[in-house]
């Protein structure tokens, strides 16, 4: 399926030529050229993609709002430092996304101090609980 599958709907573009479902949507180098920009870095502007795809930045609108349609992309999504954010079972935790909050007293933190403990960055409210941390941190790794 060419440029031209944007005149039809989204709902006739999942069918094949004699009106069978198409089990997968059609796509072409470039379709899978922007696909690929796209997962190094889905912020990438159109007429960059266009630059490195080489076409023009009309044509990437118009593929990626067509494998929008299609399905294809589903969505844009961002990537979490899980050293800044701390890990749950689940993934990220959501609830210190929202806010941080310190490491040892868990007030509500939006400047953090930052320690790096044992190759995990932490965030502290003050120098003090940052400090009591550390301190009982080397207390408790003296003693294993």
């Amino acid at each position: 399926m060419g440029d031209a599958c944007r005149s039809q709907s989204p709902e006739r573009r999942f069918w094949g030529r004699q009106g069978v479902p198409a089990a997968v949507p059609v796509l072409d180098d470039l379709d899978r050229a922007i696909l690929r920009l796209l997962q190094e870095d889905a912020r990438r502007s159109f007429r960059r993609l266009a630059e490195m795809a080489d076409c023009t930045a009309p044509t990437v609108a118009a593929r990626v709002r067509r494998m929008e349609d299609l399905g294809v992309i589903q969505g844009y999504t961002v990537r979490l430092d899980p050293d800044v954010f701390g890990v749950t079972a689940g993934g990220v935790d959501v609830e210190r996304v929202a806010h941080l909050v310190c490491h040892w007293c868990r007030k509500d933190t939006p400047e953090p101090l930052w320690a790096k403990v044992d190759g995990r960055r932490h965030p502290f409210c003050c120098t003090t609980c940052r400090g009591a941390y550390l301190e009982r941190h080397e207390r408790l790794s003296k003693r294993v």
